[in-house]
């Protein structure tokens, strides 16, 4: 009797779990969704006005924000893993409060010293690093001066975003990146349409940065029960007991923003802006596909940092598999659609058939696709403070793919920057996956290929095709949308049902 009511609450605790997990996938897959709405509707309005040149100049705001991350040295998964495990008591609260006030301060400080760094990038040598076809004055120094100002004011967000996340509370945190985003796409485009300058639209962002920095970093103190009777204190002994983790962590980042931005980085010196700009247009058609990447690492490396706490080698094992498909259904599902729509995505969205941006996107979908499978498994291993391996897998496509995408670039213009994504993406789904079932989850690689990304394309492959081979030729802009809208719908929910059905 006894030993049935034990299992009856196992079987509960195991549904709890799926169904908060879930939850948080599905708060950050709203705030995802949300963001590439804003996406898809503002990137036509600012290519229309900015121009190609101007457009790919806004392009490295992106890959800027990307490069400070660094210069987190780990710190912002070193916040998710600790508030994550940490006790929900008194104890615990005050832990998380100086461990706060400590990464606040250094985050910061941090961020004074980027700035100055970004100031003399602004006047001594953006006017020598972008190189512009048309005649039209650009005054490219007062412009990366003010994205200078809206990156500092951003820079420390990630820290309070990163509490949250680890706090668990996704709810709160996308519902301010919906706020924040909003404000910034909406004014954003608003902005253009009385004054198609960059400095205007910057002048806007910095504003916006600082009323999403400040208000997220009232609700993040607010969530650890910060009453200001207990006085944080500053304590570097707190970032030296996970000194290990944070630095692998830090080179884990690194390696993530070099792989993630190398391309345009190179792009943007060896080609034209405008070039950059058609390569910008591509990767920014890929961000549905990114964005349905990020929710699941944000809700599931917590949570595997927890389970892994707590000792609870079933229920992480459970948990990690059952996350592995459900991701696995939605990207795949989406990058199959991405793959067989391509042409008909670019048509309905910008009224573009330039077939060099086309199979640029469709390079970029395969090797993003392949390396978002990767994300939860390097969240598992992070998750148990192994960092080394998926760094080293990062690094090793770097090294490999830099030579080979600068040859690639040369003779088949942007549609070469996407060899380092489709090394890295494949990579880390053959080579990784086999290194890392040699010491965690052991004998169990052979069930992920067959549970996790199998399915998925046994039945959106045929599915899509059918749908392609199905589609009338005389539909219009509007009626391809939702041709390939109901398309990723009946995928989508066709591969849930099944695995849901064997889960």
């Amino acid at each position: 009797m006894n030993f049935k009511i034990f299992n009856g609450n196992k079987i509960k605790n195991k549904n709890f779990i799926k169904f908060n997990s879930i939850q948080n996938v599905f708060w950050n897959f709203v705030a995802g969704v949300w963001l590439a709405l804003l996406i898809i509707l503002s990137t036509p309005w600012y290519i229309a006005t900015l121009g190609l040149e101007l457009y790919g100049v806004l392009s490295i705001w992106l890959v800027f924000q990307a490069l400070m991350s660094f210069f987190d040295f780990g710190l912002g998964a070193t916040i998710i893993r600790e508030f994550a495990g940490a006790k929900s008591d008194k104890d615990g609260d005050f832990h998380k409060q100086n461990l706060l006030k400590t990464t606040e301060i250094f985050y910061w400080s941090i961020a004074v010293i980027l700035f100055f760094f970004l100031i003399i990038f602004s006047i001594f040598f953006s006017n020598y690093w972008f190189t512009f076809d048309i005649s039209k004055e650009i005054n490219i120094v007062y412009i990366m001066l003010l994205m200078s100002c809206t990156l500092f004011f951003q820079f420390p967000n990630v820290l309070y975003f990163n509490g949250l996340i680890g706090l668990q509370n996704h709810r709160l945190m996308n519902m301010l990146q919906i706020s924040a985003n909003t404000l910034r796409y909406g004014m954003g485009s608003l902005i253009l349409f009385f004054h198609n300058d960059l400095v205007w639209f910057f002048s806007v962002q910095i504003i916006i940065a600082i009323l999403q920095t400040f208000i997220t970093r009232y609700f993040l103190w607010k969530g650890i029960n910060y009453t200001g009777i207990y006085k944080p204190v500053f304590n570097l002994d707190l970032l030296r007991i996970s000194a290990r983790f944070s630095g692998g962590m830090a080179l884990t980042s690194i390696a993530a923003v070099l792989i993630s931005n190398i391309d345009r980085i190179v792009i943007s010196k060896v080609l034209p802006v405008s070039e950059l700009g058609k390569y910008a247009i591509a990767f920014t058609a890929t961000g549905l596909l990114q964005l349905g990447i990020q929710p699941f690492y944000r809700a599931f490396f917590p949570r595997y940092s927890e389970l892994h706490s707590l000792g609870d080698d079933g229920k992480l094992k459970n948990e990690y598999f059952f996350s592995n498909k459900i991701i696995a259904v939605i990207i795949i599902s989406l990058g199959v659609v991405c793959l067989f729509f391509a042409e008909d995505i670019f048509l309905s969205w910008m009224n573009i058939s330039d077939s060099t941006i086309i199979k640029t996107f469709r390079f970029l979908i395969l090797g993003i696709l392949c390396s978002g499978l990767g994300w939860l498994p390097a969240a598992m291993q992070q998750a148990q403070g192994w960092t080394s391996l998926h760094v080293k897998m990062i690094f090793g496509s770097v090294l490999i793919g830099l030579p080979l995408m600068i040859f690639a670039i040369h003779f088949f213009g942007i549609i070469g920057g996407t060899v380092v994504w489709l090394i890295h993406g494949v990579s880390d789904i053959t080579l990784g996956l086999w290194l890392m079932h040699r010491r965690i989850l052991k004998g169990e690689l052979t069930r992920w290929y067959r549970t996790v990304v199998l399915p998925p394309i046994l039945i959106s492959l045929p599915i899509a095709y059918i749908s392609f081979l199905s589609k009338p030729d005389n539909l219009g802009r509007f009626e391809n949308l939702i041709w390939i809208i109901v398309t990723g719908i009946i995928l989508i929910l066709t591969s849930f049902y099944y695995t849901l059905k064997k889960q």
